[in-house]
């Protein structure tokens, strides 16, 4: 089963999945110049989920221009871009085609998925969030894979950009090859919690303020290894992001939440 999101790619999906798979379902396929993206594709999966159910093994959902997908299996797990360049690297590096056995991710994303990826031998390489930093490290290094948890997923052996399209080919190849369900596949993977907390109308400065470095600095101490820390100020919004990362949730809520309180604190007086 497979979400066009009424876009761009709609009846190139259609025309290669009819060449390539049996029997496939395919929805989010009637665009009309103004429904892009509109309660479909990969940013509305529950128009995908709610259509899958035991008739389907796999779902993709791509959004409007093309460049990402995500999945979801038939119980209507999601699979994020995390999870697919994990699968696509195990299946990569056994078939000796995983230049230097190393992916390129972003800061972004899950500790749990780095953690599995290095059990499996493979080094990961984090660049800033953006897809354009993902693509110069791995063409700087000769790296062939590498993407965002966002679904922006780059295999530079057959393009040097995102291609939705592509990367759900090459999964069914995985599928297939491996001849074993999603859950199989991953069973062995744990994902860590996550959390993002947007602090909205503060003064951005106050991320050079020693309390909020010193914090940051005492986070990543208590958190001690396989973590994500990343406090960073929007580019468009007058906010920052806070991201946090941990196998211990309870912990995870502690930090966050002194995290929150302190940065807001200090971003309104500066503001004053």
């Amino acid at each position: 089963l497979f979400d066009s999101a009424n876009g761009a790619n709609t009846f190139v999906s259609q025309r290669l999945m009819s060449h390539y798979v049996k029997d496939y379902k395919q929805i989010g396929n009637t665009p009309d110049g103004k429904n892009i993206n509109l309660n479909c594709g990969s940013t509305h999966l529950d128009y995908l989920i709610n259509q899958i159910n035991e008739s389907y093994d796999v779902g993709f959902s791509f959004d409007g221009d093309g460049d990402r997908v995500l999945m979801v299996d038939h119980e209507g797990t999601i699979y994020d871009g995390d999870m697919i360049i994990y699968l696509i690297a195990r299946y990569l590096k056994a078939q000796n085609k995983l230049n230097h056995d190393t992916v390129v991710l972003t800061k972004m994303s899950n500790p749990g998925i780095i953690k599995a990826l290095n059990d499996e031998g493979i080094t990961v390489v984090k660049t800033d969030v953006g897809d354009k930093y993902v693509q110069a490290e791995m063409k700087s290094k000769g790296y062939v894979l590498g993407g965002e948890n966002s679904g922006h997923i780059i295999y530079s052996d057959f393009l040097e950009t995102g291609d939705g399209l592509l990367v759900a080919l090459l999964l069914l190849t995985v599928l297939e090859s491996e001849d074993k369900t999603l859950k199989e596949l991953t069973h062995h993977v744990s994902m860590y919690p996550q959390k993002m907390v947007n602090i909205k109308n503060i003064d951005k400065a106050v991320l050079n303020n020693k309390k909020v470095t010193d914090l940051i600095d005492k986070v990543k101490t208590l958190f001690k290894a396989d973590y994500l820390v990343l406090v960073r100020p929007s580019g468009t919004e007058p906010l920052v992001r806070v991201t946090l990362s941990h196998k211990d949730e309870a912990l995870l809520d502690e930090c966050m939440d002194k995290l929150v309180t302190t940065i807001k604190a200090l971003g309104s007086e500066l503001n004053e």
